[in-house]
């Protein structure tokens, strides 16, 4: 099957150590990067995924900004409700995605490695499958 696109999940969190940080500032990394880049028909789709009552920082605000004056089509989204609702509306999604259980979306997961994730670890993994762009 012909890909439609193009999209990849960003790790740039999660603690560093300083040395580790200076290195990868050295190379370009920047803070406030989206969770979610997308790239589909021309168009450039920047996600950001926060928890419920999660906060933007200063730096994912400025890059957002950035972003959306560069043409990008941006949003920040607050759960996973949201986050699957804004994808839908950009039409990025194989079907029609729901957390509820008449959810049209397929999600195939490996078995879970006993080590702890963060849950919005979790919820990033899915979306990123749902993705038409995959």
């Amino acid at each position: 099957m012909a890909r439609l696109g193009y999209s990849h999940s960003i790790r740039n969190g999660g603690f560093r150590r300083p040395v580790e940080a200076a290195i990868l500032k050295g190379l370009g990394v920047r803070t406030g990067v989206p969770d979610l880049i997308a790239c589909r028909g021309g168009r450039f789709y920047a996600l950001e995924l926060k928890t419920d009552t999660g906060k933007l920082s200063d730096a994912q605000e400025q890059v957002l900004a950035a972003l959306r004056e560069a043409g990008a089509e941006v949003a920040a989204t607050y759960g996973l409700d949201a986050a699957l609702a804004q994808l839908e509306r950009w039409q990025l999604l194989r079907g029609v995605a729901s957390c509820g259980a008449t959810s049209n979306v397929t999600v195939y997961r490996k078995p879970r490695q006993p080590k702890k994730a963060p849950a919005q670890t979790g919820a990033k993994r899915m979306i990123s499958r749902a993705l038409l762009t995959r």
